[in-house]
């Protein structure tokens, strides 16, 4: 393995990435035979990295000790595009072990972005949300109809998304591996005792697991300098592996992008309704709603004032434009929806 990453090297097939202190991450410049592109470690991490992916992925990258300092970091999964918007290939099992990476083995703050249909139609017009996007390490697929989408470019020899992996059920996944591996948790924002309400409720399905701290920031003061000063204040007492945002999207992707540098946090995540939907202040949709793509149906039935402008008069008449955009690419042969740079999850977060 290491003399064919030593071949790949010598033959320039890599694209130039920087050292982040023991690991860095190489994507080659033509498709691999798996998913993951190349990880670069110090001798005394390859076979501990390798262990790790073998274990969580079922393969492994190519393995390289040493290299040059020239090289700059790109990544380790592939994506697949839909509506311009490049959403990483993983399952929720994949995901939550990503994190895990970014926690363990990462010196620089991550985001996660969780991306649906609103937030698409949303980011043709807010260059600032799109920011977020780009920077984000990893964009999970949250809604059914990226996936359905991802399915219907297939047709066209690319790749498809792997599954559906909701900020909703992420949630619960983090409270597992904190059960299971110590990761500390802070739940930030909601509406006034969601935190509280999903902490004790994370608390009570995975006992044990590591809730370090909750706050909602008082919506009147907010946007206020004191507020923004408190917020941090408290995160950064709590010193957590995982921040979970609940401002609602995009304002709490952007606040993530503005402050991920200030909080000393290695993975934040913008998580939307779940504590009051973990707590049950709202209830999420049933299965069968969320296996047919109709969560926001649902939603749509608990709270039309609010939602009906958002659901019906801007996203669904997006979704029929997307759709034959998406159909019309295939027939005519359009541009494969894989991304070959790999660009998804950066782990010296760098591009």
């Amino acid at each position: 393995m290491l003399g064919s990453a030593a071949m790949v090297m010598m033959k320039n097939e890599l694209r130039k990435s920087t050292t982040i202190e023991s690991l860095t991450v190489h994507a080659p410049a033509e498709q691999p035979s798996n998913r993951f592109g190349m990880v670069v470690a110090s001798p005394s991490n390859v076979k501990q990295l390798s262990s790790y992916f073998d274990g969580n992925f079922g393969e492994s990258p190519a393995v390289c000790i040493n290299p040059s300092t020239a090289y700059k970091s790109s990544s380790i999964v592939s994506t697949v595009t839909v509506g311009d918007v490049p959403f990483s290939r993983v399952t929720m099992q994949e995901t939550t072990a990503l994190i895990l990476l970014m926690i363990q083995k990462s010196h620089v703050p991550h985001h996660v972005v969780t991306g649906n249909l609103d937030h698409l139609y949303r980011l043709q017009s807010d260059v600032e949300f799109k920011s977020a996007y780009e920077g984000a390490s990893l964009v999970l697929a949250d809604g059914m109809p990226i996936v359905w989408l991802s399915k219907i470019l297939r047709l066209n020899g690319s790749d498809e998304l792997s599954e559906r992996v909701a900020g909703s059920d992420l949630f619960w996944e983090l409270g597992r591996i904190s059960q299971s591996h110590g990761v500390r948790i802070f739940l930030l924002g909601g509406v006034e005792g969601a935190a509280d309400g999903a902490k004790e409720a994370l608390e009570k399905a995975y006992p044990g697991c590591d809730i370090c701290g909750t706050y909602c920031p008082p919506f009147e003061t907010f946007n206020t300098q004191e507020e923004q000063d408190e917020i941090l204040r408290r995160v950064r007492a709590a010193s957590p592996d995982v921040l979970l945002v609940a401002f609602g999207a995009p304002k709490q992707e952007k606040w993530i992008l503005a402050n991920k540098h200030r909080l000393g946090v290695p993975v934040s995540i913008g998580v939307g309704g779940s504590f009051e939907m973990a707590c049950g202040i709202a209830r999420r949709a049933p299965k069968i709603y969320q296996q047919l793509g109709l969560e926001w149906a649902y939603r749509l039935m608990q709270d039309p004032a609010r939602l009906y402008d958002r659901y019906v008069r801007h996203d669904l008449p997006f979704l029929a434009t997307l759709l034959i955009k998406t159909i019309s690419d295939v027939v005519t042969g359009g541009r494969s929806n894989t991304s070959r740079n790999r660009h998804a999850f950066r782990l010296g977060g760098l591009k």
